[in-house]
This record gives C-alpha cells, sequence and structure tokens, in this order.
C-alpha cells in the first residue's frame, strides 16, 4: 500500500509516496526486543539476553498468526498483536500494539 503525503515547503507543495507495509516479524528486530525504554511501559519484563529475545521470536512471534510489524519505507516501527476475546464477545478482540522508541515523536521514518 502506498500513502500519498502532502508536505508544504513555503509557497510549494511536496506530495511524497510512503510505502506502508504489514509483515510477519524477523529475527533481525531482535534489538527491538531488549529496548528497555519501550518494555518499561509494558506488562512484560525486559529480556537481559539476546538468546531470550531470540527464543521468544523464533518460538512464539514468528508462528503465530496475529502477531505483525508496520513498516515504513521498510523500516519497522510498529509491532501489533490482535487478540481475540472468548464466550459472548468472540466478535471483539484486543489490539496491542508496541512503537519503537527510534520514532517516538516523529512523524515518519528517517
Amino acid at each position: 500500500m502506498s500513502v500519498n503525503l502532502d508536505k508544504s515547503e513555503g509557497e510549494g507543495r511536496v506530495q511524497e509516496s510512503l510505502e506502508i507495509t504489514l509483515r510477519p516479524i524477523e529475527l533481525s528486530e531482535v534489538d527491538d526486543f531488549m529496548d528497555d525504554k519501550v518494555t518499561r511501559f509494558c506488562l512484560w519484563d525486559t529480556y537481559t539476553s539476546k538468546e531470550q529475545a531470540l527464543n521468544y521470536i523464533k518460538y512464539f512471534a514468528i508462528p503465530q498468526p496475529r502477531l505483525r510489524v508496520i513498516c515504513i519505507e521498510n523500516c519497522a516501527m510498529v509491532t501489533m498483536l490482535v487478540s481475540p476475546a472468548s464466550g459472548f464477545d468472540l466478535c471483539r478482540g484486543e489490539l496491542g500494539y508496541v512503537l519503537s522508541y527510534n520514532y517516538w515523536g516523529k512523524r515518519d521514518c528517517d
């Protein structure tokens, strides 16, 4: 999916097209799972070793069909997990997400 953004520059306008993708997580994103600036706001503890984080990605995140990464211009910015409800609320769900610290306060991928 491409998104066109109009950015004003002086009196003229510049139109920029950004590619937004949704894909499974990759092992190369292991350092994002070890960022304590982000995880201090989450319900889980920060992984203290790269091996722990790699095991999580290999054995939970990659096989999980509802865990995806949102990328802008191939930069992973958001990890999200959709958890379905149960019982009478089966038609509902919960969306959890984590924004990579590198992109806090930024409008797009630099």
